[in-house]
């Protein structure tokens, strides 16, 4: 799971504290406090975590650089920095697929000893830890210094962390892509174009041969990399062939054993994934205030490598004595640090501070519970919603409930759902995920309408699921405010569970046309069905409002005790997909549903992650990204899967 805030991958919930007054036994809510401001993330459904073992990079999808990437406005990731801590080092937090990065540092250009190849230049992927960005800059000093020549780069970061198109890696700012050096056929040294792929022996394979392998330069930005005084080096992505290269290249100049051996370790050829024959991939270990900050390594451990856990231990110690802080801000920061560090021994601890008198601090509590805990909390997390008179704490419990997931948070999801007093307690302004789907897109202009049919450039297959194109009538957002039956709405869409479907149902017959449309969204991801209603129309007829509830009826008599899997299937066979039975036999019909309707996506791509145990954050990009990405990773491993052939269907994305 991706912590703190994320740049892609989630939805964010936008709650405020508030100033209100209750009754005793049922609370009737005021206007909300605006200076309690507080985001709540959201996450991807709990799933296990599978620790990569290899490099995942893919080749890049066949679209023009920047045609699929949908960028905002940066903001800083937050990060629970404590007191007795700088607040402006860089935090590489998560692992190199799932994490993201705090304070950012640039590697600013132009630069004397090394340069950005023109096509990643022009991306802004230039950042990375602290710890990156001083190594990139040792190795092209050393490079400059001995041959003259400044050093070429690509990919290194954005800035943030988070995914790019390019690569399921450099998330969390400890990846780069350095160029090879590269000879002409006469032996100058020359740069090049791009990351130039060679062959096994070391000539290009495109250009017409005019690039070669020059295997003096790239060793010495090899040592380079390994012997920087600060960082430690876990991997060198490198095709075998050039990787025996520069071994021969290395004993033949008479290097240290102990440094080829080290080298020899290091260098390797991922797996399953292109053979980086056309740049060196660096990854680095957690530096020591990353692992402090909530940085994780995967992949292999080697020996000798400092992991900093007595340091990491002693910080667990030290952040959990700022439960008891004075100041709420601190016991909250504390909350979500030990969180990050997954210091999940101290949830009993964390559990009583839902109790605490700051609704900041409970906000946390809960939060954590969620993510540390196990169903067991259940209980503990709906007695303090119970209890609980903030509406801003109560989204957080539900929030944690449905991370804890099982059938009794679920089902307690479907009671919060259920009670029309819920509507009346007010937390904050609609988050910017419901405000979004209900934006309409830009106009297209004429001259694009015509390239916009083709698979590539389908408006279908450019955009991330569940933000829909503008349906009805325009709908003034403004002014209105988040409920806590909203929020269990919310909750209920990433649950994956059957027991809200009843709740959810019912709701479709409120007076509320956004509240109907999340209610309908959430019915489609977790039935796999729609039966055609605009939800969401604020002049919905009775006639239509009707046949909708007299279908969802319907729909519960057949499947209502049916299992959610047969519910999935059902649902791709409804729209055309051969999927009787949600497993590996069905696994390209499944992917096919993936360029479908945006509830039919949203399943094939989470049914697709359990099966494979494969989990990228697909559902944050283009669906044409997205069938890329899947196709090219299961062709990748039919055998492993015992897969027929690609489908013709999905040939474009196979190319």
């Amino acid at each position: 799971m991706r912590t703190g805030h994320q740049v892609a991958i989630g939805l964010l919930v936008v709650v405020l504290g508030f100033g209100l007054g209750y009754c005793t036994t049922w609370r009737e809510a005021t206007t909300p406090d605006p200076d309690a401001v507080r985001v709540l993330e959201r996450t991807p459904p709990p799933v296990p975590v599978v620790e990569p073992v290899e490099d995942e990079e893919e080749e890049e999808p066949p679209f023009p650089d920047g045609a699929a990437v949908l960028e905002a406005a940066f903001e800083e990731p937050y990060h629970p920095f404590l007191a007795d801590e700088p607040s402006n080092v860089s935090v590489s937090v998560g692992d190199t697929s799932n994490g993201y990065l705090v304070n950012a540092r640039i590697l600013p250009l132009p630069g004397l000893t090394y340069d950005i190849l023109p096509r990643q230049r022009a991306r802004g992927l230039n950042y990375g830890s602290d710890e990156m960005v001083a190594l990139i800059q040792y190795a092209a000093d050393a490079l400059y210094t001995r041959h003259g020549r400044r050093l070429q780069v690509g990919n290194v970061g954005r800035r943030g962390g988070g995914d790019i198109p390019y690569s399921v890696s450099h998330n969390s700012g400890r990846d780069a892509d350095i160029a090879f050096c590269y000879t002409d056929p006469r032996g100058n040294p020359v740069i090049p174009p791009d990351l130039v792929a060679l062959d096994d022996d070391g000539v290009s394979l495109k250009h017409d041969g005019e690039y070669r392998f020059d295997a003096a330069r790239t060793w010495t930005v090899v040592k380079a990399l390994l012997q920087h005084p600060d960082s430690q080096v876990q991997y060198l992505f490198i095709s075998n062939p050039l990787k025996k290269e520069l071994l021969t290249y290395a004993r033949k100049r008479g290097e240290p054993q102990t440094l080829r051996d080290r080298a020899d370790t290091v260098l390797r050829q991922p797996g399953k994934t292109s053979p980086h024959n056309d740049h060196l991939h660096v990854r680095i270990y957690c530096s020591r205030k990353d692992v402090e900050g909530g940085c994780r390594n995967t992949g292999q451990i080697r020996a000798g490598v400092k992991l900093y856990e007595g340091e990491l231990s002693r910080r667990v110690r030290e952040v959990a004595g700022h439960l008891k802080h004075d100041d709420p801000e601190q016991r909250a920061r504390a909350i979500e640090r030990l969180s990050l560090l997954g210091a999940d021994e101290r949830v009993d601890r964390i559990a009583r501070l839902l109790g605490d008198g700051a609704p900041r601090v409970r906000r946390a509590a809960a939060i954590a519970v969620g993510r540390m805990g196990t169903a067991r909390y259940t209980r503990e997390l709906t007695g303090a919603f119970m209890e609980e008179i903030e509406p801003g704490v109560q989204v957080a419990i539900l929030e944690a409930l449905r991370l804890l997931g099982g059938s009794r948070a679920a089902a307690f999801l479907g009671e919060v759902i259920a009670d029309s007093r819920y509507d009346h307690l007010l937390a904050g302004a609609l988050p910017p995920a419901i405000q979004i789907a209900y934006t309409p897109p830009a106009p297209e202009p004429e001259n694009q309408r015509e390239e916009s049919r083709s698979t590539w450039k389908d408006p279908a297959l450019t955009r991330a699921v569940d933000v829909p194109w503008f349906q009805g009538q325009a709908l003034e957002l403004e002014g209105r405010f988040y409920t806590v039956r909203m929020a269990a709405i919310e909750a209920a869409a990433e649950c994956e569970r059957v027991e809200p479907v009843p709740a959810l149902v019912t709701a479709l017959d409120h007076h509320d046309p956004v509240l109907r449309g999340r209610a309908a969204r959430a019915l489609r991801r977790l039935t796999n069905h729609t039966f055609g209603v605009h939800w969401d129309d604020p002049e919905l007829s009775e006639a239509e409002r009707q046949r909708g509830l007299d279908a969802w009826q319907r729909w519960l008599e057949r499947y209502g005790d049916a299992s959610r899997r047969v519910w999935l299937a059902a649902g791709f066979q409804a729209r055309g997909f051969q999927v009787p039975k949600v497993d590996t036999r069905h696994i390209w019909e499944i992917v096919r549903a993936i360029g479908a309707d945006d509830f039919l996506s949203y399943n094939a791509q989470r049914a697709l992650m359990r099966l494979s145990e494969h989990r990228p954050a697909s559902l944050t990009w283009p669906k044409g990204d997205a069938s890329w990405h899947w196709t090219r990773w299961f062709e990748r491993r039919r055998r492993r899967f015992r897969l027929s052939e690609c489908p013709a269907e999905l040939s474009t994305f196979n190319r």
